[in-house]
């Protein structure tokens, strides 16, 4: 009895450490990732406290919500103004993220539309995210 105990102890022991990493990398989960150029078609993000006035960014919550700050404006000529979004999204493989977010729409009556795409995990780290979106 004591030995099935301690395998099911084990079990759930391992079972939520997994669950924890197919969730979202905890290093995801940390403040925002503010849009800091490309490479290439490498995307790269910054880590930062907020989100700045005029750059698009990411910020990924433990419950898998998010907020997604991007382009609000009709058309991508300047000045082009931003604002947060919401959203959800989810770790799905080690290098994959699947994002759904709302954005302002595409129609004359600017009700906001949901995105959906994924991205390969390039790499991260504490200060740097690196994307590129699954074609």
């Amino acid at each position: 009895m004591k030995k099935l105990l301690f395998i099911t102890l084990f079990a759930a022991l391992f079972a939520c450490q997994k669950s924890e990493i197919t969730n979202g990398n905890p290093s995801l989960v940390k403040n925002v990732w503010v849009n800091d150029g490309w490479e290439g078609n490498t995307i790269i993000y910054r880590n930062q406290s907020d989100f700045e006035k005029d750059a698009g960014g990411y910020q990924f919550k433990k419950n898998g919500k998010l907020v997604s700050r991007q382009n609000a404006s009709f058309c991508g000529t300047p000045p082009i103004t931003y604002e947060n979004y919401g959203g959800s999204w989810l770790q799905i493989a080690p290098d994959t993220l699947s994002i759904n977010a709302e954005y302002w729409g595409t129609g004359h009556n600017m009700s906001k539309e949901l995105l959906t795409y994924k991205f390969y995990i390039i790499s991260i780290d504490d200060n740097t995210l690196k994307l590129s979106y699954v074609k």
